[in-house]
């Protein structure tokens, strides 16, 4: 994140992040346009 190949989007704390592809960063973007990460919590 930052000046990666993702931004933060939304995060749900507790609940999920969901990082989407950088328009701007400087080398090939990534292959996926969005990933989201879910928590389970114990």
């Amino acid at each position: 994140t930052g000046t990666g190949p993702f931004m933060f989007s939304e995060w749900n704390r507790g609940r999920n992040v969901v990082l989407t592809a950088n328009p701007d960063y400087w080398e090939e973007g990534p292959w996926i346009q969005q990933v989201e990460f879910r928590v389970y919590p114990d």
